[in-house]
Formats: structure tokens, C-alpha cells, sequence
């Protein structure tokens, strides 16, 4: 850890703010949560678009905000997830275009496919999370230059699908699985059809991707303790789960014909992906529409509109605190700022690692330090270790998350004592859903040893 002093951990980011246009009601609220934020030191840099109306209801007016160390709404950041908002809106164009049947096996494209498991599910299945695929590709870096080859091969020792189809369970696979179908229904790669169906229609000019093995034009990213982050090259069916890069003016763009999609096919097609839940987060049709994302661990990123309301907003960061964004955004949208604090040692990785007991004594589990702010876990309901990854602190619960591809649906949960800094651990085991499609897991609790 390079910090000497304790580290505040916050579920919402640190900013400053620079006005660009007209001050709103909701710009001085994010202003005001922003340099809260600012004032601990945890980001680095957030640049955030704002529309929102002066006094609801009304016209909506923009601001440019600019936090920590973001200079101007041309640097740029990886977006993450929201990559998969552009494969959505493809998807859904081709399907009003009559290229693509949502509901029909994945099987009737990829014809290797046909007589597995995974050739059953559909596209709609895929891009709303539904598809009962494992969450990665597999566990190590590489996954993310997966190409056609191994994405297949993968996909046919999917057979026995990890999560009942229908149920949700996010899935970067799937997009990769769209990426490739869109790509043999075009005779274009992914790239090309992002390039030519949505950047240049819309005059993204700074938009771009994380295929090449040089880093591209991009901010340094920063991990969730503000070490510096690494970037990693990816193949251009993995761009279509995470792998754009862009600015907030290209960004704000690309809000405004989301916000408020035209008549053209493009916008048809946006409203398509809006109302069926293509590559969003929110429900279909649900209000506001809103997807965040986080790459490589470097960067976190949310854009959500409600267009009702005259609101939207885009988040751009360039350290890795997903839900920190998430408020912020929330923030932007016209919510209450409700975020705690929890001081924690910069040592967290260490102060955590060692011998876990059951409180009967039957069970020991070891927790131990590996890379940036990851941790291994070796816990005996498991067949060898676990990559535990720091996805977020709530309040006074640092949540962490199984991160190995083949149990993504497992979780682990760490509570921290704000006073005494004891820790706890719960190894969620995920077992089924129930017929809600709630996941139910087996739930077993670890105290650590002194």
C-alpha cells in the first residue's frame, strides 16, 4: 500500500465541481456532495454531465462538472459495461430490420451450437442477463481476449448451464456471445459495427476501443485503495461487455439520443433497446433507464436519463468504486445524497488475512493478500482457491465478491466493526432460485481468529 495514513472508504466518491452553463437546484446538490467528498481524498478525477431542469418541471439546462484531478470533458475513460449499451441498440436495430429474431436459439446462428444447451438460449435471453451463463469466461486475464474459437469452445462446454434460463444472472459472456452473432449477421467486426452504426451517425469522434495492445489516448486508472491500475487489451468480442473508451462531451451526445431518440433507425432502435431492457440495467421500460459499468478495476462509469423528467446525467471516473458512482448519479437524477464513512487501516489486506473459524469450530477458512485489492480464499465448501475481489463499501459492510467464472453466483461477505475493526465473514453458497427467481443460497458464518 503506498498510503502511511488511514483510508476513508466511502460508498460515494470525492469531487470538486466546475460550472459550465446554469447552475440547477441538482447541480449545487452534486456540488455540495461532491466537495464533501473531495475533502477525503478518495478519487481522483469525476467528470459528470448534468440535465436537469432549473425548476421542475421545465426545460432542462446542462452543466459540465469537473471533480478531483478531471481537467476537462475531453479526457478520457474507459467505460466499462456501459459498452453494453452500444450492443443493445445494435441488436435491436437489426431486429427491427428483420436480420435478428430475439426469441429464436442462438443455435439458428451459431450453427456449432446446434444440440447444446447453450444453442437454446435466445438473444433476448443473452442480452438481459436471463441466459443461465457464467458470469466470465474464466478467471484469469486472458479471458479477455477471447476470440471466436474459444468463445465457442466455451459456450459447448456450457452444456449444463450454470443458472436456470429465465432466472437473472449477469453475464459478460453473453455479450460476447452478441458480439460474435452480430458479427457473422454483418460480415463486420464488432468495432466496425459500433464505428458505423452508432460513433459515426452521432459524431462521436473521441470514442473508441481497448482492442490494441498499446494503451490508447486514456486517463490512468486507479483501483478502489488509489493504487495505479493496469490497462489490459481486449478482444473485440469482449469490447462488447466492457471495452469502449470515451469522453463526457462524446458521452453527453450520446445521452441526448438516448434521452430523447428521433424517428431515424438509430433512434428506433434506441427506444427498442430502452423498452425491452437490450444491454441496460433497468428493467424493460422501467424509468430511469440507467446502466453504470467498471473495467479494469481502473475506471467506473454510470449514465441513467428519465425522460419524463427532464433529467439525465453521465458519471465518468477513473478509479474503480462502482456504487460511489452509482450515488453520484443518483445524486445528478435528483436524489438524496445518503452516504456513510468507515475508517479503515491502509493495511485493510493484511489486517484481514489469516485463520477464519465457524463459532462450533468445525470449519477454518484462510484469507490472504494476492494483487492490487484482491484477495485469495481458500474456504473448505470449495474445491481449490478463490479470487475475492473489493466490489464496494455500504455503511459499515465492505462487500466483496467471488470473481473466479465458474461460481460467480457464490458471494463473500466481510463485516467490519467501526469501533473494535473486527472482522466477520459470510460465504454465501449459492444453491437455486426459488420460484420468484430470487437466488437462495446456503449461508455459512467465519469469525477470525485472534
Amino acid at each position: 500500500m503506498k498510503s502511511t495514513t488511514p483510508l476513508l472508504l466511502m460508498l460515494v466518491g470525492s469531487l470538486v465541481s466546475v460550472n459550465a452553463f446554469a447552475d440547477t437546484p441538482i447541480v449545487e446538490a452534486v456540488k455540495t456532495a461532491c466537495q464533501r467528498r473531495v475533502d477525503i481524498g478518495l478519487f481522483k478525477g469525476v467528470a459528470i454531465g448534468s440535465i436537469a431542469p432549473v425548476t421542475p418541471p421545465g426545460p432542462a439546462v446542462e452543466n459540465t462538472i469537473l471533480c478531483g484531478e478531471a481537467k476537462s470533458e475531453y479526457e478520457i475513460y474507459e467505460l466499462g459495461s456501459i459498452s453494453k449499451t452500444f450492443a443493445g441498440i445494435i441488436l435491436a436495430k437489426f431486429a427491427n430490420q428483420g436480420l435478428l429474431d430475439l426469441d429464436q436459439p442462438i443455435s439458428i446462428n451459431l450453427s456449432e451450437l446446434q444440440g447444446f444447451d447453450s444453442g437454446k438460449i435466445t438473444l433476448r435471453q443473452l442480452a438481459t442477463h436471463t441466459s443461465g451463463l457464467a458470469r466470465e469466461y474464466s478467471g484469469s486475464e486472458s479471458a479477455w481476449l477471447i476470440d471466436e474459437p474459444g468463445l465457442i469452445e466455451f459456450l459447448e462446454k456450457s452444456n449444463s448451464l450454470q443458472f436456470p434460463v429465465a432466472s437473472y444472472h449477469y453475464s459478460n459472456v453473453g455479450f460476447g456471445t452478441i458480439a460474435l452473432i452480430l458479427s457473422r449477421v454483418s460480415q463486420q467486426s464488432f468495432q466496425q459495427l459500433v464505428q458505423t452504426e452508432i460513433l459515426d451517425p452521432l459524431g462521436m469522434g473521441e470514442t473508441g476501443f481497448m482492442t490494441t495492445p498499446t494503451k490508447p489516448e486514456l486517463l490512468q486508472g486507479y483501483d478502489v485503495l488509489l493504487n495505479l491500475s493496469q490497462y489490459h487489451q481486449v478482444s473485440d468480442l469482449w469490447a462488447a461487455a466492457g471495452g469502449l473508451t470515451s469522453d463526457l462531451y462524446d458521452m453527453m451526445i450520446y445521452l441526448r439520443a438516448n434521452m430523447h431518440p428521433d424517428t431515424s433507425e438509430l433512434g428506433s432502435a434506441m427506444t427498442k433497446s430502452h423498452d425491452e431492457g437490450l444491454g441496460w440495467d433497468s428493467k424493460p421500460g422501467e424509468l430511469p433507464t440507467w446502466k453504470n459499468g467498471a473495467m479494469t478495476d481502473g475506471f467506473s462509469t454510470v449514465i441513467e436519463f428519465d425522460p419524463t423528467k427532464n433529467l439525465g446525467t453521465v458519471v465518468l471516473g477513473n478509479e474503480f468504486s462502482g456504487p460511489s458512482m452509482i450515488t453520484i448519479g443518483s445524486v445528478a437524477m435528483g436524489g438524496e445524497d445518503t452516504s456513510t464513512q468507515l475508517e479503515l487501516s491502509p493495511d485493510f489486506q493484511k489486517v484481514v488475512s489469516g485463520k477464519y473459524v465457524t463459532d462450533d469450530g468445525q470449519f477454518e477458512a484462510d484469507i490472504f493478500p494476492t494483487h492490487q485489492y484482491f484477495l485469495g480464499a481458500q474456504i473448505p465448501f470449495h474445491n481449490g482457491s478463490l479470487s475475492i475481489r473489493l466490489l464496494s463499501l455500504v455503511g459499515e459492510t465492505m462487500k466483496f465478491s467471488v470473481d473466479n467464472g465458474s461460481d460467480s453466483a457464490d458471494r463473500v461477505l466481510f463485516v467490519v466493526d467501526p469501533l473494535s475493526q473486527e472482522m466477520t465473514l459470510t460465504y454465501l453458497e449459492y444453491k437455486n432460485n426459488d420460484e420468484a427467481g430470487t437466488p437462495v443460497y446456503n449461508s455459512t458464518v467465519f469469525r477470525q481468529k485472534n
